[in-house]
């Protein structure tokens, strides 16, 4: 899913995307009036990969998300978003994303922020995975998006992981994926606003 609102606070907005990982370990909000900032760490190779915190320094941070990586991942994400009435750009309330809750496969983070406005939700079906982010965000987070990989594929790879960590400890990871990006896991998703 990728809400895309019109406007950016700042009226200057930057679009990012995280890229593609084997899954998420953490996530840690910040939040105000609205989703200020998000900054997501991924299991990439076995080892803690943090992205570029996204959005401004406002707000509270909320306490971290820590998921039990591998066994827990995240599976649904769901908020609010709507126009900001303390701010002009163009002559026009710009449109932020107020609220946001994750789901993993074991348990519910959130909501973070105020659960006002527009409702949207995003739900990884068929026991598949959220496995990296992407969005735009300005002073504050204005829209969020996700790469997800399905689940047949992942409890394929898993079990040959274990096969390739009892052969060659040492070279699991750089086996599995020579053999994983051939076969185009992952899949991007998005719904423009």
């Amino acid at each position: 899913m990728f809400v895309t609102p019109t406007l950016s606070i700042s009226c200057i907005t930057c679009y990012w995307d995280d890229g593609v990982y084997h899954g998420v370990r953490e996530i840690t909000v910040a939040s105000g009036l609205c989703i200020d900032s998000i900054r997501v760490a991924y299991d990439k190779d076995g080892e803690l990969v943090n992205a570029d915190k996204h959005g401004a320094d406002g707000g509270s941070v909320n306490p971290q998300i820590k998921l039990e990586y591998p066994d827990e991942f995240l599976v649904s994400v769901s908020g609010n978003y709507f126009e900001a009435p303390w701010a002009v750009c163009n002559g026009r309330n710009p449109v932020v994303i107020r609220s946001l809750k994750f789901e993993s496969n074991r348990r519910t983070f959130g909501p973070f922020g105020i659960e006002v406005g527009t409702p949207f939700s995003f739900t990884v079906e068929d026991g598949g995975q959220i496995i990296g982010m992407m969005g735009r965000s300005g002073l504050y987070l204005d829209a969020i998006g996700f790469h997800i990989a399905h689940a047949p594929k992942r409890k394929f790879f898993r079990r040959v992981m274990e096969s390739l960590k009892q052969l060659w400890p040492s070279k699991a990871y750089d086996i599995l994926i020579k053999i994983a990006k051939p076969l185009s896991i992952v899949q991007c998703t998005g719904i423009s606003m």
